[in-house]
């Protein structure tokens, strides 16, 4: 946050340091060092506290919440489907160095909407109604 004495503490430092760094002839070494001291602690003893909040997107704690929590950190793997299956023996012929026996599965998501992408071409997406110009303010029709 901004706060008026922070900003004039900045000011007077720059001021000390362009003084220092110039050699002023109305302010000796050891006045200037000194100044310079005497606003180093100024700016160290200071400042201001941080007064920080929860955040409202952390959840609070419930005990039903801490249950379920519990359940699930002591609960037993569920049972491994088809598609874990093939995953893994395609993983384990990746690094085995060989050619995977199971195809590749996962599907091509958008990174903006989450969506799966279809192997469709522009003219099938045309249409079906897709629109490429809906969200694209640089699209002039």
């Amino acid at each position: 946050n901004f706060h008026p004495l922070t900003m004039l503490r900045h000011i007077f430092l720059v001021f000390i340091g362009c003084a220092t760094a110039l050699q002023l002839p109305s302010i000796s070494r050891r006045t200037a060092i000194g100044l310079t001291n005497a606003a180093m602690v100024h700016q160290l003893a200071l400042t201001l506290p941080a007064h920080a909040q929860r955040s409202k997107l952390i959840p609070r704690s419930s005990p039903e919440a801490t249950a379920a929590a519990k359940k699930f950190q002591l609960s037993k793997p569920g049972e491994e489907t088809e598609a874990f299956k093939a995953a893994e023996r395609r993983r384990s012929d990746v690094l085995a160095g060989i050619t995977p026996r199971d195809a590749d599965s996962t599907p091509i998501r958008d990174p903006v909407t989450g969506q799966v992408v279809g192997r469709q071409t522009y003219a099938d997406a045309l249409a079906s109604g897709v629109d490429s110009c809906a969200n694209d303010f640089r699209c002039r029709k």
